[in-house]
C-alpha cells in the first residue's frame, strides 16, 4: 500500500468520526434538554420502567445525568402512586373552597370563603385559601349594579294624594297604603310590591316581579 493509499483510508476514517461525533454531539444537546425538563418535571414511573430494562446503567448514573433526586425517587417508589397526607389534605380543602365559591355563586374571595369556613370549623389563612381559588382558577363575578329607576322628573300626569298624609284609620279596608322596592335576592334583583291597611298594619297584597310594570302593582291589588 502506497503512501496515498494510506491518506486516503486515513482521510476516510476521520470524516467517518467526525460524523459520529456530530452526531453524539447533537445526542448530548437533547439530552441536556431533556434533563432540564427531566429535572422541573420528574416523571419517576418512567425512570422506573427504564430501570427494568436488562442493560439499564447504574440508577445514579441515571440520576445524575438527568439531574433528579435520587432520594425523591426511592420515597416515591417506596409511597407508590398514592398521594401523600399533605396533598390529600390539600384536595380537601381546595373542594370545600371550591363548594363556598359556587355556593356564593362565584361571587365571594377568599376573605369571606374564610370567614364561612372559619363558621363550619374549617381553620385556614388568608393566603392559604387564596392559593386554593387561584390554583383552581376560580374567577369572582363582578356584582352587577343596580340601577335606579326612579324618575322624578318626568312629565307624565301624577295622581292626587287622597289621604292628606293622614294615615288613620278606625276600621279595617276603608284605607290601603302601596308601595315599591327592590330586593336581591337568590334569582337576582327582584321588584316587590306591597299593599298595607293601615288600620291592622298588616299586608293584604304583595306581588314579585323581575320588572316594574302596571301588571306588577295589579296583581297585588288583585290579592287584596
Amino acid at each position: 500500500m502506497n503512501v496515498s493509499q494510506r491518506v486516503a483510508e486515513l482521510s476516510a476514517v476521520v470524516a467517518r468520526l467526525k460524523r459520529q461525533l456530530a452526531k453524539q454531539a447533537e445526542d448530548i444537546a437533547v439530552l441536556q434538554m431533556v434533563s432540564t425538563y427531566f429535572a422541573k418535571n420528574p416523571k419517576y414511573a418512567d425512570l422506573r420502567s427504564c430501570l427494568s430494562t436488562s442493560t439499564a446503567p447504574p440508577l445514579k448514573r441515571i440520576t445524575v445525568a438527568l439531574n433528579v433526586s435520587r432520594c425523591g425517587y426511592y420515597a416515591w417508589r417506596n409511597t407508590g402512586t398514592s398521594p401523600s397526607e399533605r396533598k390529600l389534605k390539600r384536595n380537601e380543602r381546595d373542594a370545600k373552597v371550591k363548594a363556598e365559591f359556587d355556593a356564593s355563586k362565584q361571587r365571594d374571595g377568599a376573605c369571606r370563603i374564610l370567614v364561612e369556613l372559619a363558621d363550619n370549623g374549617e381553620k385556614a389563612d388568608i393566603k392559604t385559601i387564596a392559593d386554593c381559588i387561584r390554583r383552581q382558577n376560580l374567577v369572582l363575578k363582578a356584582a352587577r349594579k343596580f340601577k335606579v329607576t326612579t324618575n322624578i322628573e318626568h312629565r307624565l300626569p301624577v295622581a292626587p294624594n287622597l289621604f292628606g298624609q293622614d294615615f288613620t284609620a278606625s276600621a279595617p279596608n276603608p284605607k290601603w297604603v302601596s308601595n315599591i322596592t327592590y330586593l336581591e335576592t337568590c334569582e337576582g334583583w327582584l321588584y316587590l310590591a306591597v299593599i298595607k291597611d293601615p288600620y291592622s298594619r298588616a299586608v293584604v297584597g304583595c306581588s314579585m316581579n323581575s320588572s316594574m310594570t302596571a301588571e306588577l302593582l295589579c296583581n297585588a291589588l288583585t290579592m287584596a
